[in-house]
């Protein structure tokens, strides 16, 4: 009797590596069969109603692109990559980065989560200057991996910052004279190779994400105060840092021109400004924010607080 017994043929490598693959394939879409379907949302942020500014004079104010996961569990990757397009109308986007984003590189200060090898790219499009365009508009593009070699991703919930965006707007020649203006994220702004279409990539599949649009006014108008000057009487004194803390903390009524009664300009009314100006009046401190106690003029941050023009300086 032959001792040998017959063995089956071995498989080839590459024939071997294919059944691997195919199996580990197979069992990860099994795995993903019972996962929720994500969504993902790009949205604009502040969208003001109105940007305002003195007559023919650029103002410029700053803008973020939020990508938004819904649907994901805490425990699931989020977004590995996205490409996104803002179309500008009656606006120009004249500067554009990721820093400060989560999709800054991890080496930036702040750190973000894209690695060295990963992907990033940002353009303008200015039609006016021959510089690629949206379909006759201005606007930028942006296209970012996180890592194109690894598993970095977004956080899978919540709203994130993935790009930052500074807007110029100039205001009509004539006070009171207002022009339409918007910014709107949509499929047609030209980078560097083509058109950029708004994706999103979650486990190397495409999704495409609700888009957002922000439509507002450029207006002419010259609202201009001083900074500290909370009682709108034309000086700045101990009475102002008393009536902001009288506004705070004893019931008492708010100054009309709250940009006046923001003394350090952070966009807040509260008692770290009552201790700025007293600061300031008595022990050598920094004096108000820009356009100052002194000269009325006009506020350079843009932030929540409505734009006033104190009666003082009409």
């Amino acid at each position: 009797m032959n001792r040998l017994a017959k063995r089956p043929p071995k498989s080839s490598p590459p024939a071997a590596l294919a059944t691997l693959l195919l199996a580990l394939a197979c069992m990860q879409l099994s795995a993903r069969a019972g996962e929720p379907r994500p969504s993902f949302a790009f949205f604009l942020a502040p969208c003001p109603g109105v940007i305002d500014g003195p007559p023919r004079d650029p103002v410029l104010s700053q803008w973020e692109a939020i990508l938004e996961s819904r649907d994901l569990s805490e425990d699931a990757p989020g977004a590995q990559g996205w490409s996104i397009s803002i179309a500008a109308d009656g606006v120009e986007v004249v500067a554009g980065t990721t820093r400060g984003t989560l999709a800054a590189g991890e080496w930036e200060d702040p750190p973000g989560l894209r690695v060295e090898a990963g992907f990033h790219v940002i353009d303008l499009a200015r039609p006016d200057r021959g510089i690629r365009d949206c379909e006759g508009l201005g606007g930028i593009v942006s296209g970012v991996v996180l890592s194109l070699i690894s598993e970095v991703t977004l956080p899978p919930t919540g709203a994130q910052t993935v790009l930052r965006f500074t807007v110029e707007a100039v205001p009509p020649a004539t006070l009171g004279q207002t022009a339409p203006a918007s910014l709107a994220i949509a499929d047609s702004c030209t980078g560097r190779g083509g058109p950029v279409n708004n994706i999103v990539t979650w486990r190397g599949e495409s999704f495409v994400p609700e888009l957002d649009r922000c439509d507002f006014t450029v207006l002419a108008d010259e609202r201009s105060f001083r900074r500290g000057d909370a009682s709108d009487d034309g000086e700045v004194d101990i009475a102002d840092a008393v009536g902001i803390l009288g506004c705070k903390f004893l019931g008492e009524s708010c100054p009309v021109c709250r940009d006046a009664a923001d003394v350090s300009d952070d966009g807040q009314l509260d008692i770290t400004d009552a201790i700025a100006l007293l600061g300031f009046l008595f022990l050598g401190g920094p004096p108000p924010a820009p356009p100052g106690p002194t000269d009325c003029g006009l506020d350079p941050t843009p932030d929540a607080i409505p734009r006033c023009l104190a009666e003082s300086c009409d």
